[in-house]
């Protein structure tokens, strides 16, 4: 009985996953995910019969399968990127003249997460794979949008961005076979807006002749019509959506159709579109070739915790314009301003300063703002491989009491590789008259 445990024990150290000297190939760690999860916890029944050899044998098994389905080596190698939002903002030193000067600002941010979930969780990460010939690909959309002539590869084609081309400038497809494998189709016709010759008269007496244009609404397709177009567009290209998940755009002056990629009912970073010109034609469109392949379900922290990687910088992704659109007059705002005012001396205290220096430096002091994160949002975001690959890997929406947000991925440590660290700070400013 000993010399069988033995002999079994030993087959299974060999076989552990832990052992330094094993190593997974990138083949096996990608398919690895994609195996059922183990049912858990033990049973308590399974606890008391460790004893024996034959149980042992049992659980050692069911390490090793646990071992399996977490991948020993980062499953994404994140592309370098810039964060999702920027931390600071200095005020310009060119003032017009008679105008005070504001010192330069920069922001350090805080975060009360107190009022969010402390609970975690797991979710779906899948890898946007492309399939097929891009050659074949590119010939079909010629094919549908009655473009004639040969595959020409861009110029600034790459061999990791290659680019491939059909047509004139001014009417053409386009397929980049990396990434999200993204398509365009181009029929920009500049003559498409009716004008009115109007002469104009400038302060100085001089005129020049102006053709002002002219909307023509009657010729832009109805919100129906451009629906049903957009639908069977999408569809041939293969982005299943049903019509009610299209968003219309319609003016005097053009319009558009707009779907994105879903999963689980969810939208995500993969927007599709079309557009028209004035006169009601079709001027361009734009899409992805890459289907969402699933890689596997992995552990997610919570939103507490997801919080404090916001002024790490490396954990950003993409969420989808229809977070966004939610969003967007409030991150402008931000975007313009995020500091508070910066109050300007009193003309008394500087009324007998001496003159500044030619050339002076200027400390740029940090200011502290505390944002109070009141909520968040499960979400997908779109992140990029240091190959060009694009994912959609689970994440949060971390929503703030000055209406903007920060999209953070939520995978626990070890599924990606992150990018090496950077620091980011103020730096001294030389100010010359």
């Amino acid at each position: 009985m000993n010399e069988n445990f033995d002999d079994l024990k030993a087959r299974l150290q060999k076989a552990d996953p832990a052992d330094p000297n094993f190593v997974l190939n990138e083949g096996l760690v990608a398919q690895a995910p994609l195996a059922k999860p183990v049912r858990g916890p033990i049973s308590s029944r399974l606890r008391l019969g460790l004893v024996s050899g034959g149980s042992i044998a049992a659980v050692s098994a069911l390490a090793l399968v646990v071992g399996l389905a977490t991948p020993q080596q980062p499953l994404i190698q994140m592309a370098n990127a810039p964060t999702g939002r920027a931390e600071s903002l200095a005020a310009s030193d060119a003032a017009a003249p008679g105008m005070k000067m504001i010192a330069p600002v920069w922001i350090e941010y805080d975060y009360d997460s107190a009022a969010l979930s402390d609970e975690t969780g797991r979710g779906s990460v899948y890898q946007l794979v492309l399939e097929g010939d891009v050659r074949e690909r590119l010939q079909q959309l010629a094919d549908y949008f009655g473009i004639e002539g040969e595959i020409r590869e861009e110029e600034w084609s790459s061999k990791e961005y290659p680019t491939f081309s059909i047509g004139k400038p001014e009417r053409q497809v386009s397929v980049t076979w990396a990434g999200t494998g993204n398509f365009y189709f181009n029929a920009w016709d500049p003559n498409s807006y009716k004008c009115e010759n109007k002469t104009i008269t400038l302060e100085d007496g001089t005129s020049y002749e102006s053709c002002e244009p002219i909307a023509t609404p009657e010729l832009i397709p109805s919100e129906e019509k451009i629906r049903s177009e957009a639908h069977e567009l999408f569809e041939t290209f293969g982005l299943g959506v049903t019509k009610d998940r299209i968003r219309v755009d319609r003016s005097d002056w053009g319009a558009s159709a707009v779907a994105a990629v879903q999963i689980d009912g969810q939208d995500t970073a993969l927007e599709w579109w079309v557009n028209y010109d004035g006169s009601g034609k079709l001027s361009n469109v734009y899409g992805h070739f890459a289907k969402p392949q699933a890689r596997g379900e992995f552990a997610t922290v919570s939103a507490k915790e997801a919080a404090t990687r916001i002024k790490d910088g490396r954990w950003f992704g993409s969420p989808s314009n229809s977070v966004w659109n939610q969003y967007s007059p409030n991150v402008r705002a931000a975007d313009a301003v995020t500091m508070p005012a910066v109050e300007p001396a009193p003309e008394e205290s500087t009324k007998d300063a001496p003159a500044p220096s030619e050339e002076e430096q200027v400390e740029i002091k940090p200011q502290k703002v505390t944002l109070k994160l009141t909520g968040s949002d499960s979400t997908l975001l779109m992140i990029y491989d240091k190959s060009g690959g694009a994912w959609l890997v689970p994440g949060y929406i971390l929503k703030n009491d000055q209406g903007w947000f920060d999209a953070i991925i939520s995978l626990v440590e070890g599924v990606i590789e992150l990018p090496e660290p950077y620091v980011v700070e103020p730096m001294s400013e030389t100010k010359q008259d």
